[in-house]
This record gives C-alpha cells, sequence and structure tokens, in this order.
C-alpha cells in the first residue's frame, strides 16, 4: 500500500474519532485549537467553563485536494508520533461525570475562599457586655440571670496564600475559648455561614472546628453551642445571640434542650490594620442598649409558631426567637413524608427548627434565620433579610397558608 493511501486512511481515521457520537477521541486540529482558547473566569457567582462535550468541533472528509493526500512526505509531521499523542492523550479519556466533579470542587474551592475573607473582615479586637439568660423554672419565660463586660478577637494567620490561613477566634463563645477555622470549615455543612450583615457559627461534637493547644478544657460531650449575629454596614457594632443546647437521649431519639442564652453587644476597638484601639466601648451607646425594645420577628418563620419555640424581646430594639427543645421525631416525620406538617416545610424545603435575630440598628432593620433540617450542626439555610425601619409597619410579609 503507497504511503498516499496509508496518509489517507490515518486522516480518515481521525475525522471518525472526531464525529459528534463517538466519543473518547477528538481531531488534532481541535485539540490543538482548543488550547489557543482563553481561560475561563471564575467567580463564586458563575463559573463560564463548560464541560468538553458542549464543545461543537466541524470535521469536512472527502477532501482531496491538499498535501496530505499528495503522496509526498512532509517532514513538518511526524506522523507516528502525532498518532500517538491523538491516542494517547490523558485528558482525552476523562468522562463527564469527572469533569463535572472538578467543576463542583472548583467552584466549592472558591465559595470557600469567598467565605473566609467575609469572615476575615471582621477581624480585630472587639469589647462589649454579654447578658446571659435562662429559662425560669416557675414562669417559663426566659429571664437575665447575669451581666458582664466581655470582650474577643478575631486572628488572620497564615502565610499569602488565603487557603493555608486559619481565622483564630477568642471568646467566641465565652470566656478562655479559643476556635479555629478553615477555608474548608466555612461550609452549610459544618454550620458556619456569612450573608450580607448576618453570620453564624457552631459547634458540637460532629462539628470539625480544631481545638487549639492554648484552649480551655473539653466541654462537656453532650454540649451544642451555636451563634447567629448581625453586624452593622460599617462593621463597627455587632450584635451576637450565643445559644448552649444540651444533647439527650430520648426514647424517641436525640434531642436539643436549651441550658442558656446569651446576647452579646460588641464595639470594635481595633481592626487589623489598627495598631492602636481607636475607638471605646461604650454601655451608652443607644444603638446597642438604651433605645425602645425589640419589635418582634419581622418575617417569622412557619416552623417558629410551634409551642416549643419562645420569643425574647429586650432594649436595644433586639428580638430573638428560638426553640427551647428541638427532637429528633421531628426530623423522622420529615423523611417519613409527613407533608401534613406545614411547619416543617418551606417552600419545598426540610426544616427541623429555626433560629431568628431581628435588630434594628440606625434607619435599618435587619434579621438573620438559621434554619436546620437535622442534628449535627449543620444548616440548611442562613437568610438574611433588611429593610427600612419606617418601612416595615408598612410593608408586612405575606401570609403563609396557614394565614399566620
Amino acid at each position: 500500500m503507497g504511503n498516499s493511501s496509508l496518509l489517507g486512511i490515518l486522516r480518515l481515521v481521525i475525522g471518525l474519532c472526531g464525529l459528534p457520537g463517538v466519543s473518547g477521541f477528538r481531531p488534532l486540529h481541535a485539540r490543538l485549537s482548543a488550547a489557543r482558547r482563553p481561560k475561563p473566569s471564575l467567580s463564586p457567582q458563575t463559573d463560564e467553563r463548560r464541560p468538553r462535550g458542549a464543545r461543537r468541533d466541524v470535521i469536512v472528509l472527502g477532501q482531496t485536494d491538499d498535501e496530505w493526500s499528495s503522496g509526498e512526505e512532509d517532514d513538518r509531521f511526524d506522523v507516528p508520533e502525532m498518532a500517538n499523542s491523538l491516542f494517547q492523550e490523558p485528558e482525552l479519556f476523562v468522562s463527564d461525570e469527572e469533569i463535572l466533579e472538578k467543576m463542583r470542587e472548583s467552584r466549592q474551592t472558591t465559595n470557600d475562599m469567598w467565605q473566609f475573607l467575609l469572615f476575615a473582615e471582621m477581624a480585630g479586637d472587639w469589647e462589649g457586655l454579654t447578658q446571659e439568660y435562662r429559662l425560669s423554672s416557675t414562669s417559663g419565660e426566659l429571664e437575665l440571670v447575669e451581666e458582664e463586660e466581655t470582650s474577643s478577637s478575631l486572628r488572620v494567620e497564615g502565610g499569602t496564600d488565603p487557603s493555608s490561613s486559619r481565622l483564630i477566634f477568642r471568646n467566641l463563645f465565652g470566656a478562655n475559648q479559643v476556635e479555629e477555622l478553615s477555608p474548608t470549615d466555612c461550609r452549610p455543612q459544618k454550620g458556619k455561614q456569612i450573608v450580607g450583615t448576618a453570620f453564624t457559627l457552631c459547634t458540637c461534637p460532629t462539628s470539625s472546628s480544631e481545638r487549639r493547644p492554648d484552649g480551655p478544657e473539653e466541654r462537656p460531650p453532650q454540649s451544642h453551642l451555636c451563634e447567629v449575629g448581625i453586624r452593622s454596614k460599617d462593621n463597627k457594632k455587632r450584635i451576637r445571640v450565643i445559644l448552649d443546647y444540651e444533647q439527650k437521649e430520648e426514647e424517641s431519639g436525640p434531642s436539643w434542650e436549651l441550658r442558656s442564652l446569651k446576647v452579646v453587644r460588641e464595639v470594635r476597638v481595633r481592626s487589623a490594620n489598627e495598631t492602636e484601639a481607636s475607638r471605646t466601648f461604650n454601655r451608652m451607646d443607644t444603638d446597642l442598649f438604651w433605645t425602645q425594645p425589640g419589635k418582634g420577628i419581622y418575617d417569622l418563620p412557619p416552623v417558629s409558631s410551634q409551642p416549643e419555640y419562645r420569643t425574647l424581646s429586650v432594649m436595644g430594639r433586639l428580638t430573638v426567637c428560638l426553640p427551647l427543645k428541638v427532637g429528633v421525631s421531628w426530623e423522622k416525620q420529615l423523611r417519613q413524608g409527613a407533608t401534613d406538617q406545614v411547619p416543617f416545610r418551606e417552600g419545598g424545603t426540610k426544616v427541623v427548627g429555626a433560629i431568628s435575630v431581628d435588630w434594628t440598628i440606625g434607619k435599618m432593620r435587619y434579621q438573620a434565620d438559621r434554619k436546620f433540617d437535622r442534628l449535627d450542626g449543620s444548616i440548611s439555610s442562613l437568610e438574611e433579610t433588611e429593610i427600612l425601619g419606617e418601612d416595615a409597619d408598612v410593608y408586612v410579609p405575606p401570609l403563609d397558608e396557614r394565614g399566620q
């Protein structure tokens, strides 16, 4: 067989391998042209990369008036080497599922870093007042039992590469407690997220937060701590609500029962780029303390209307709504498709419980909702609502299907 026939057959085989419907291979010119394409951009909101299967390649067959079919050898190409590089290219054997999985991992990594950097915006030293509430055995209501001035801080440790950095929280949930978070900890599955002015954190037996050597003694193994906070737009003031739940084992399964609630009002006295404190904590701050009590929860989640929930309104235009007890039996009902339990479903999403914080500072009113569908410290969503305080009484949220 002559060189012309051999080269013609090879060209036909290469062309057929790139036709739509012939998976696993692509013609050489398509692979070379792909290398000249600009690299796709990636942001937390969008990912412009498309799977290789979505690309269109056009192959023209039957053309014989070119140098490939002339029978003359061309020193610019080594046909065996070219064929080997074509059929042995590792990327050509990657399945669509593997490509999509790599895209998901890349997007997750980008989102982790985005969340990590949002938390890092609160780096610095904070001072304020902590008020602890406990459930009264007589009235069944939350009562103030202790009040003290406290401080906390957030540091960013690591090199210039954010992926190797760590967030170091001091006094995150109480005195002398130090928690360390990496970018991969800032995920809903681990109960740590930030959106707008709202943020939430947690630590429990299933949480992956690492305890530093200089941290305190281990907490009781059946303790679940979570925090829901709101910061001001200028990032100089914030409200943190810390809930301490005791995990119990019952006949129906594990449950959470509230031990205490802490309201922490703080002012950032020194940011991460300041060498000295530029502000001081002042208990006479009207936005934090001495204005009118909270007006309630602006948009109450349906699940929060259950009898196990309590609402606490305190001075400083602050309101908290939380469950006193959450049982795993609710989760079992959801898994069994208890569609008649309307409070457990919101827009088709399962919700076992919700913790809501409503705070008005200046002209704005903010609401943060930490919603969860299982008792492992994870969250199903963190939602933020913001509205002008004067508009909140005019534009009332729509009623749900139960008329509440």
